[in-house]
């Protein structure tokens, strides 16, 4: 019998950390949440030949004031975007996430994923 029950926890236990492990904002979820960005710096780019030297430069003709560039109500899932401009024809985005993890855009294009949120 005691066996089993130890068999019984040590899968509970494993479902638990594997559960805590698992992307609770997958490579997808931040595809979605650059997008309205990636869309307003391409319009920004096509219509002044340069990228904006700050995402505020986007609002509002390009980007809606109302879409957020962070999200601190939930600790546990808090996001915040970072733009850096390179040059005029390139820049990159970096959405990072808790726990501490961080995607990485190029021109628009998802590059790379780090942390928990992105394995």
């Amino acid at each position: 019998m005691k066996p089993k029950l130890i068999l019984c926890l040590a899968l509970v236990l494993s479902g638990f950390l594997i559960g805590c492990a698992s992307t609770s904002m997958p490579r997808t979820s931040a595809i979605a949440r650059a997008k309205p960005f990636v869309v307003a710096l391409k319009a920004y780019h096509r219509d002044t030949g340069d990228y904006p030297q700050q995402l505020a430069d986007l609002r509002p003709q390009y980007l809606p004031v109302d879409v957020p560039i962070y999200d601190n109500s939930d600790a546990r899932h808090s996001w915040i975007l970072n733009y850096q401009r390179v040059d005029q024809n390139e820049y990159k985005l970096y959405l990072d996430s808790s726990p501490c993890s961080q995607a990485m855009f190029t021109n628009g294009t998802f590059g790379a994923g780090y942390g928990p949120n992105y394995r």
